[in-house]
């Protein structure tokens, strides 16, 4: 069967990447293919890269069907040329990474029409789902607030909104979110499903395993189970441009991105993804928020990661974890509500450090307090809040979070840091 390798152009951040994979590839068909092997593993790459799949490939990219007969070819030969066909799926997937984002047509914040976005976003979505029905998740966060607002105003009744109880949220946050949105003329189903989540996160310390862990179980297991049962066939999510940039760069495998990795929702999961905000970054979000009518508290809402406080503990996700972090979190954010700082949060560590309480040796646990000056997430700087806050901050810390014996606060920048320690 014949094939032919798609042309790549040697320039952008996969440059370096893709010549250096070439490399590879030479090496393993023409002088070692176990070298080639070892030069695969060596790149160090995502580990995202390979949890998409049980197998060293790109597998569930959306090849055509010579480019599959060539891959599982090579892969069907010694272990020795694995490295040469991990390295083909490399070169396959960077191409149809580089083509999908190139598709994304962005709208930058300034060049932003509300009113023609709405109306074009409530057309397309009620084109996409037709006579039928939807689901959205609704976290409570900007992106899935103003996507449940562009549901609603779309399907109306025919939109059912889904808030998924994970145990990794913020302290009453299911039925304060409800609440609001019930306001609006919008009813919120609160489903529980915290134990597969724990379950699913037991053992693992991994960040990424982590990450595709609650991926897996939010759209294969609980909303696999919602919409099988609704027989609803597409399901709205707030993912944006920042989302998939980070995704595709390797930063962070975030968890509601799939097309751009060549996942098919569809065969993966049984319904199609509607992506209404992916032209957007956060302050385009938050200006559609607004011309939707959402409450300031909504629009203007601190963002809070898609995986929850799973994102903000290093380590294993524990029950005893999660309820130090909830509580550290409730702090910071009730400290730092008036900062103008674009998100602000606390970090649990994994690793212990000695302190003293009631004239004890206390050997303890650590909160990183993080606090970021941002427009759209996409760099970031630390907001130099006043000492006299930081002690306050700590104190209270320090006496309300059992087993918390040291507080810091993160000074680096994004880049080289990210906004989410996880």
């Amino acid at each position: 069967m014949g094939f032919r390798m798609p042309t790549l152009k040697f320039f952008g951040p996969h440059s370096l990447l893709c010549l250096r994979i070439f490399g590879i590839l030479l090496t393993g068909l023409i002088i070692n293919p176990s070298l080639a092997q070892y030069q695969i593993y060596a790149l160090k790459l995502p580990k995202s890269i390979f949890f998409i799949s049980p197998r060293p490939v790109f597998y569930n990219l959306q090849l055509n069907a010579a480019q599959r007969h060539l891959t599982e070819e090579v892969l069907s030969t010694s272990s020795g040329h694995r490295g040469c066909a991990v390295g083909l799926s490399l070169l396959l997937y960077l191409y149809t990474a580089s083509k999908t984002q190139a598709m994304i047509n962005e709208i930058k914040a300034q060049d932003l029409n509300t009113d023609t976005f709405i109306t074009e976003k409530v057309n397309e979505i009620r084109a996409a789902v037709g006579s039928g029905t939807a689901i959205n998740a609704l976290s409570g966060g900007v992106d899935s607030s103003v996507v449940t607002m562009l549901g609603h105003r779309a399907l109306g009744s025919r939109l059912r909104t889904v808030f998924i109880q994970n145990g990794l949220m913020r302290e009453g946050e299911p039925e304060a979110v409800a609440a609001v949105f019930k306001s609006l003329g919008v009813t919120v189903e609160i489903v529980d499903a915290r134990k597969e989540f724990l379950d699913a996160l037991r053992g693992i310390t991994d960040p990424e395993e982590k990450r595709e862990a609650i991926t897996q179980t939010f759209y294969k297991n609980v909303f696999g189970r919602i919409v099988r049962e609704s027989e609803a066939r597409h399901l709205l999510q707030g993912t944006i441009l920042t989302d998939v940039d980070e995704t595709v760069a390797g930063i962070k495998r975030q968890h509601n991105v799939f097309a751009q990795l060549g996942i098919d929702p569809e065969s993966t999961f049984g319904y199609q993804i509607l992506e209404p905000l992916i032209q957007l970054r956060k302050d385009g979000v938050r200006m559609t928020g607004r011309a939707l009518g959402l409450p300031e508290g909504m629009f203007n809402r601190i963002p809070f990661p898609g995986p929850a406080l799973a994102a903000r503990i290093i380590g294993e996700v524990t029950q005893a974890q999660l309820d130090s972090v909830r509580r550290a979190t409730a702090i910071v954010e009730k400290r730092l509500a008036g900062s103008g700082a674009f998100q602000y949060m606390a970090i649990l560590h994994d690793d212990r450090v000695t302190g003293m309480r009631d004239g004890k040796r206390d050997f303890g646990r650590q909160i990183e307090v993080r606090c970021w000056d941002s427009v759209d997430a996409r760099t970031a700087t630390p907001t130099r809040l006043a000492f006299e806050v930081l002690e306050a901050l700590a104190a209270e810390i320090l006496r309300e979070v059992p087993g918390v014996v040291s507080v810091t606060y993160n000074i680096a920048t994004k880049p080289p840091s990210t906004i989410e320690a996880v």
